[in-house]
C-alpha cells in the first residue's frame, strides 16, 4: 500500500487544466440564453399555478360530457312519450263517443249527475298490454 500512495504522489499528470473561458464572440449568445431561460421559467411557474383550476374545469367538463347523453336521453324519451299521449288522446276522443249522463235516484251529492263511460273495444291496444281481471262482485247492503 505504502508503494501505491507513492507511485501517486510521484504521478503528475501530462496535460495541466486551463482555465475555461468563452469567447468573446459567444458573450451575446450567452445573455441572450440566459434572458430566454428566465422569461420561459417565468411562464413555466405561472402555467404550474394555473394548472390546478384548469384541472378542476377539465373535471366539470368531463362530467358535463360523461351526462350529455343521459341529458340527449331523456329529451329523446320526453318527446317520445309527450308524442305517444298525445296519439292516445286523440285516438280515445276518436274512438269513444261522448258518455251518456243518467241523473241518479238519490241526490247525496253535490253533483247529482253521474257520467257513465262506455267500455273501450276488446281489441284495443291497451287491452291487449294490461287485459282486464275478472272481478267479483260483492253485494253488500
Amino acid at each position: 500500500m505504502k508503494a501505491e500512495q507513492e507511485m501517486l504522489k510521484l504521478y503528475e499528470p501530462v496535460v495541466k487544466p486551463a482555465d475555461i473561458r468563452p469567447q468573446p464572440s459567444q458573450d451575446a449568445s450567452i445573455t441572450d440564453l440566459k434572458q430566454a431561460t428566465e422569461a420561459a421559467s417565468k411562464q413555466i411557474s405561472k402555467a404550474m399555478q394555473s394548472l390546478p383550476a384548469l384541472i378542476e374545469k377539465a373535471e366539470g367538463f368531463s362530467q358535463v360530457l360523461t351526462l350529455q347523453p343521459t341529458l340527449e336521453l331523456c329529451k329523446l324519451r320526453q318527446e317520445v312519450f309527450s308524442g305517444c299521449k298525445a296519439k292516445e288522446e286523440n285516438n280515445v276522443q276518436n274512438l269513444v263517443p261522448p258518455g251518456e249522463v243518467t241523473p241518479t235516484g238519490t241526490v247525496s251529492s253535490k253533483n247529482p249527475y253521474v257520467l257513465l263511460k262506455r267500455r273501450k273495444a276488446a281489441d284495443s291496444p291497451e287491452r291487449r298490454r294490461y287485459p282486464l281481471r275478472r272481478r267479483k262482485i260483492t253485494l253488500s247492503a
